[in-house]
């Protein structure tokens, strides 16, 4: 009786183990019915802070500088407006998106920033750049302010500084090489007319010294105040830029023949 008695219990405890109940738990990750937990939130991220400094070429050299951030936030809930950044201790407010760059930027320059000198102040100091998500996730990001040098100054050489008239309404513009042909700068172009731009030009190489304006001028002599500036900047290998002085010029008919034509280059007995 008592074998009889075990060997119903050893079947009803083999078959107890054999058998699988149905997974109906919501907890339980082998189940059909599991529900994963919500993921914890992640803050957004600042990949990368670059800053590239404007200094424009006066008696008193004036800079500006742009700071560009690009971010991402793995759960896509980054707050646009609530990206900021500092300089130092010094706070320069939020920045904006660019949706063409895809990026966040701020412009700041000497007029910002009463009482700073630049770049004394501000060279080698750690630029921030805070973003904050909508759960309050903060990310942040940093680089270091490298302030460019003025010198060697990108100067034109004809038309001068000082003004002088020009026989064509396409005239040549020339200048001093600046840097080395082998440091990675460009150059750019523009000429303004009452600070309007007229025609520009950019990305001309580091061995080219001259280009011709291939927009016909207007006449100075239809209206003696059209006196036109015009500007060349270089363009360094870090994005960093410097504009020179301006060349200052007025347009005329050569209706005699006696001056020099578009084709003549008149800096060539300049020194």
């Amino acid at each position: 009786m008592r074998l009889f008695v075990l060997i119903i219990l050893g079947g009803l405890i083999a078959a107890g183990c054999s058998w699988t109940p149905e997974r109906d738990n919501p907890k339980d990750p082998a189940s059909s019915f599991y529900i994963e937990p919500p993921q914890a939130n992640r803050a957004p991220r600042v990949e990368q802070v670059q800053a590239t400094t404007h200094i424009q070429i006066a008696n008193d050299d004036f800079y500006a500088t742009e700071i560009a951030a690009i971010l991402s936030d793995p759960d896509n809930n980054l707050q646009y407006d609530r990206v900021s950044a500092v300089i130092g201790e010094i706070a320069l407010g939020y920045m904006s998106f660019d949706g063409e760059r895809g990026l966040f930027v701020l412009e700041f320059s000497e007029n910002d920033l009463p009482g700073v000198r630049w770049p004394e102040d501000l060279g080698l100091d750690t630029i921030r750049v805070t973003a904050v998500d909508d759960s309050g996730a903060v990310g942040s990001g940093w680089a270091v302010y490298y302030v460019p040098d003025s010198q060697p100054i990108p100067s034109v050489r004809y038309p001068p500084t000082n003004e002088v008239p020009v026989y064509t309404f396409q005239p040549w513009l020339s200048w001093h090489s600046w840097g080395t042909p082998t440091d990675g700068h460009t150059y750019s172009v523009r000429v303004n007319l009452y600070e309007q731009l007229m025609w520009d030009t950019t990305g001309l190489p580091a061995t080219q010294d001259s280009v011709r304006v291939t927009r016909t001028l207007l006449s100075s002599a239809e209206d003696p105040s059209r006196h036109y500036s015009w500007y060349l900047t270089v363009i360094d290998a870090r994005g960093d830029t410097r504009t020179s002085r301006p060349g200052l010029f007025s347009c005329f008919d050569d209706t005699s023949g006696t001056h020099l034509s578009f084709t003549d280059t008149p800096w060539d007995n300049l020194p």
